[in-house]
């Protein structure tokens, strides 16, 4: 492993999901921190001897690198792999339950459950989603600028609300929501097992390009891909003419 020696290398530990169960010992190391990408989570943080140890090695699928230049190298190589990756990174004793041991995919099992809830996040997270009431949204395309509508797709919510995606948002009032894997939570928000996004998508049974809106009352609705159109004055107006009389909901 090629490195300045007048530098101390930073290590990274890239493993699936399904195999946190080891970290639960190292769970108490405060200078660890973990973030999700896809179906894999990341742990960054450990000395050599930690991420060399007989614990780290042992878990299954597990990739070990090391920090250099800004690129990632796998442990013993002089190649670059990949780039950091561009995650949200949270304490490893927060990101990981208490009892890692004990779950898996299958939290929504008989025997095994885990209780998935918001909890307040001190983290920065960029709004991409908008609610608002349809009759401001009504009101606003009217008189707005076609490129401010453009980069924006919307769906309507029972009858009194729309949900806008995309960035940047319009400057209307209403509640913001920041996306991570296909879960749109609540700015200010996240789940109290942030390891669970892409589980929960998956036994949610979602199609491709579904997603999941949270709501800070626990609400969930699930936002089907057909449903959204692309915000324009004539697609409120049909929306909003279609709607007086039906009902369109997203779930």
């Amino acid at each position: 492993m090629a490195a300045d020696a007048t530098k101390e290398l930073s290590f990274y530990l890239q493993i699936p999901i399904s195999e946190l169960s080891p970290l639960g010992s190292v769970r108490n190391q405060k200078h660890l921190k973990m973030g999700a990408e896809d179906d894999f989570v990341w742990v960054k943080g450990f000395s050599e001897p930690e991420i060399r140890s007989t614990l780290i090695r042992s878990i299954p699928y597990a990739s070990r690198f090391y920090e250099q230049n800004g690129r990632l190298y796998l442990i013993d190589s002089q190649l670059p792999e990949r780039s950091i990756p561009a995650i949200l990174w949270t304490p490893i004793e927060r990101y990981l339950p208490l009892e890692v041991a004990k779950y898996n995919h299958n939290f929504f099992g008989l025997d095994d459950k885990v209780e998935l809830t918001l909890v307040p996040s001190d983290r920065e997270q960029e709004a991409e989603a908008l609610l608002v009431s349809a009759k401001v949204l009504a009101q606003y395309v009217e008189t707005a600028a076609e490129f401010r509508m453009k980069p924006i797709k919307w769906l309507v919510l029972g009858k009194a609300e729309a949900l806008l995606i995309g960035k940047p948002l319009l400057p209307l009032p209403g509640k913001t929501y920041w996306k991570r894997e296909k879960l749109f939570l609540p700015t200010g928000y996240e789940l109290n097992h942030p390891m669970l996004h892409a589980a929960l998508a998956s036994k949610l049974n979602l199609r491709a390009n579904d997603l999941l809106l949270w709501h800070t009352d626990a609400g969930l609705n699930v936002l089907k891909a057909s449903y959204f159109k692309k915000l324009s004055i004539s697609s409120v107006r049909l929306t909003m003419s279609n709607n007086s009389q039906n009902d369109e909901h997203v779930f």
